[in-house]
């Protein structure tokens, strides 16, 4: 694969998208641009959360050693991660659905973040690495 950008500049860039998408669903649901930190805080749980996956490749690698190795050493590879999946994006979009009841509003707003973050994920590997959507089984 080539591509323009690689390394710590991509993990930046797809770090980037991934607040970017957060702070778009969080205007979508508060368009009066006030803040409202529980809003805040369920998104940004729910776009951090999916990633706890990777915690176990943190804990063997370090941090450092973890962006080194997904950024540069394995960039554009596949990974089966344990959340990073067909089935918890399903699950997560049906939870995204519970925003539409009142009393649910910030949990489906926790599973819409989720389900926001795994959609750039498979986005980033089929379309921008084209990857084989089989580690997404």
């Amino acid at each position: 694969m080539s591509m323009a950008v690689r390394g710590y500049k991509y993990a930046f860039i797809h770090l980037f998208v991934h607040v970017i998408i957060a702070g778009l669903l969080y205007f979508v649901v508060q368009s009066d641009m006030s803040v409202d930190y529980s809003k805040l805080i369920f998104i940004a749980i729910g776009t951090a959360a999916i990633d706890l996956d990777h915690i176990l490749l943190w804990k063997e690698r370090g941090l450092v050693g973890y962006l080194k190795l997904r950024s540069i050493e394995e960039f554009g590879k596949p990974r089966k991660y344990k959340f990073h999946n067909l089935m918890v994006l399903f699950i997560a979009f049906g939870g995204a659905l519970t925003i539409f009841i009142y009393e649910y509003f910030l949990i489906g707003l926790f599973f819409a973040a989720m389900s926001l973050h795994l959609l750039w994920d498979l986005f980033e590997d089929l379309v921008i690495f084209r990857m084989s959507y089989r580690h997404w089984l």
